[in-house]
């Protein structure tokens, strides 16, 4: 998941023609360091819990960011759709965070089990941002190609009236 959303972001930033990030990736892998680290060396829920919460969330603002700065000239629908599904998983992942934050869980805490249901809702939203949020991506590409095919089918209407209308008003001034 971190992988996507750095590829999320990354996306975006190309795809409103602004240059790609530098090194997206590396967010993800100093990430998904940290969970191998706190997983299978020094097994810490607490830690990996704030490492994955502040990254995705990181990584999501900017994705956010990237839409909310074409909110006024975008207008598709996938591109609401993908605003409102990034801000409702950042606004999930923040409250996680926050109460991680101040109620560390239990040592013992595991998703396999039923000590900790939290931990549990993370898989739910992988499938929030992997299917809804594709399919919107999707969208917005689709629509952006329908519009600069009718926009090449209007300029070529256009010239072809101009070329008439040349003919036309040339035989009428001889």
């Amino acid at each position: 998941l971190m992988l996507a959303l750095a590829a999320y972001w990354h996306a975006l930033r190309l795809y409103y023609g602004r240059s790609g990030l530098r090194y997206p990736w590396l967010l993800a892998l100093a990430g998904m360091a940290g969970l191998y680290w706190y997983s299978a060396v020094n097994y810490d829920v607490w830690i990996r819990i704030l490492i994955v919460s502040v990254l995705w969330v990181w990584m999501l603002a900017g994705s956010i960011a990237e839409l909310a700065a074409q909110w006024r000239t975008e207008a598709s629908r996938g591109h609401r759709i993908l605003l409102a599904a990034f801000c409702c998983v950042a606004g999930i992942l923040t409250l996680r965070g926050l109460y991680y934050g101040f109620v560390p869980p239990p040592p013992d805490c595991s998703v396999t089990d039923n000590v900790c249901w939290l931990p549990r809702l993370t898989p739910l939203l992988a499938p929030l941002l992997g299917v809804a949020g594709t399919t919107a991506f999707f969208l917005m590409c689709y629509e952006r190609l329908r519009q600069q095919a009718d926009s090449r089918r209007d300029d070529a209407e256009i010239e072809a009236l101009r070329k008439k209308t040349g003919k036309v008003l040339g035989e009428k001034s001889r």
